[in-house]
């Protein structure tokens, strides 16, 4: 098993996670993980970038014996914190795409549900539900959409400005 780093930006629940998912992703058990994997990892963490972004943050990293080691990623983590996470004006776009007849900052619950459910990789009923608590919108029937764009960070567990 890969060793427990503090990382300056993760709790130690966090780190833990990181460490698990370094292990899935280290099929052959050898502690290093392919460029390919290790930008899985990453994502796994919460950087939602483009494959030539992550490509840029691996760059420095040595390549040793066929792979990037746990503790060269981790750096990796440490030193480019700020970019993880979906930032605010991403979410809010995608809800506009989602529900392109809203302009105001409210939605009618009813709407916005019914586009969950019939549009793209649908949610089910309990996902919706999940994340009306998660918005703090369960029984509303007017969502403002603030509240919607602070729930979906959330369930994406990392946010950025």
């Amino acid at each position: 098993p890969v060793p427990i780093l503090k990382l300056h930006n993760l709790d130690e629940a966090a780190a833990q996670e990181c460490a698990v998912a370094f292990e899935m992703l280290d099929n052959d058990g050898d502690g290093k993980l392919s460029k390919r994997d290790a930008m899985k990892w990453l994502r796994c963490l919460g950087f939602c970038c483009s494959d030539k972004e992550l490509m840029t943050m691996i760059a420095g990293v040595p390549v040793e014996g066929g792979g990037l080691q746990y503790g060269d990623l981790c750096d990796v983590v440490d030193s480019c914190a700020d970019q993880r996470g979906v930032p605010d004006s991403a979410v809010e776009h995608a809800l506009r795409v989602l529900l392109p007849s809203f302009h105001d900052e409210t939605v009618p619950r009813e709407v916005f549900e019914e586009a969950l459910t019939t549009q793209g990789d649908c949610f089910s009923p309990e996902e919706v539900e999940d994340l009306m608590e998660m918005c703090n919108a369960t029984n509303r029937p007017t969502l403002r959409v603030k509240d919607l764009i602070r729930g979906i960070r959330s369930s994406i567990g990392v946010s950025r400005k």
